[in-house]
């Protein structure tokens, strides 16, 4: 992208960084493609595992947590006098006796009935299927090893399947800087290194009108900056130091 002349006769680009100011400029792996050189919002999601180092153009939306759901559903040959019990981690959680008039239902009756309260988990009985949900949501729970057991003849098999993994609750992305323009790269691919200007001054393009002293904004649905608070995440700390107009160049500090 070529430089641009504002309209108060500075030499500007989006991304580009002020000379003799002091910045704070850290490295990220981008996670998705930008046709831009630089002046775009960056986020990141913070205290979740494996994301370490990783920027997003667009803002990770965040999640709710997913309890686990699991399903046993029985299939009867001819019922026959024994016992079936399901386990967690090779501990029972509930034992039924089955005889010759047992059917399917009354078996699940059963083991919901003889549920161990004490489980992490739930039991519910319909005519078909024994459909047992994690206490907790979150993932730590896909860990937990389901069995049926069956006794030898008693007419019944089928296993525990799960129907629904776990998912812990993730927050929604966090703002944590603004591409910086270099020398290097005239758009961004995923994978590749991005420089993040958390603190300092620099370039940036404008959504609306900007006065100098207004609170910068990242609009929530373009990921224009901006100085409207409707619809935009604040910039902590951030503050335009030049006017523009609407699609102008403005001078974004971030302190």
């Amino acid at each position: 992208m070529a430089f641009e002349t504002t309209p108060f006769g500075a030499i500007a680009a989006p991304g580009l960084a002020f000379p003799f100011v002091t910045h704070s400029i850290e490295t990220g792996i981008l996670q998705e493609d930008k046709d831009s050189e630089g002046g775009f919002a960056l986020w990141a999601k913070k205290g979740v595992a494996g994301e370490a180092g990783k920027v997003y153009v667009n803002q990770p939306v965040g999640s709710e947590a997913v309890a686990r759901v699991l399903e046993l559903e029985p299939v009867m040959t001819t019922a026959s006098t024994g016992t079936v019990s399901v386990k967690v981690d090779g501990e029972t959680v509930a034992t039924a006796s089955v005889t010759s008039e047992s059917t399917v239902a009354t078996l699940l009756t059963a083991l919901a009935s003889a549920w161990n309260s004490e489980s992490d988990y739930t039991a519910e009985a319909s005519e078909t299927k024994l459909t047992i949900t994690a206490k907790t949501a979150g993932a730590e729970a896909n860990a937990d090893v389901f069995s049926a057991e069956y006794s030898e003849d008693c007419g019944f098999g089928g296993d525990v399947n799960q129907v629904t993994a776990g998912a812990s609750a993730e927050s929604a992305g966090v703002f944590i800087g603004i591409a910086q323009r270099t020398m290097f790269n005239d758009s961004y691919k995923a994978g590749m290194t991005v420089n993040v200007l958390k603190k300092g001054r620099i370039w940036v393009r404008v959504l609306g009108e900007v006065v100098s002293g207004d609170a910068a904004y990242v609009n929530n649905t373009n990921n224009a900056f901006t100085a409207t608070s409707t619809g935009g995440t604040q910039i902590v700390g951030g503050t335009f130091k030049s006017d523009a107009a609407d699609g102008g160049l403005a001078e974004l500090e971030i302190a």
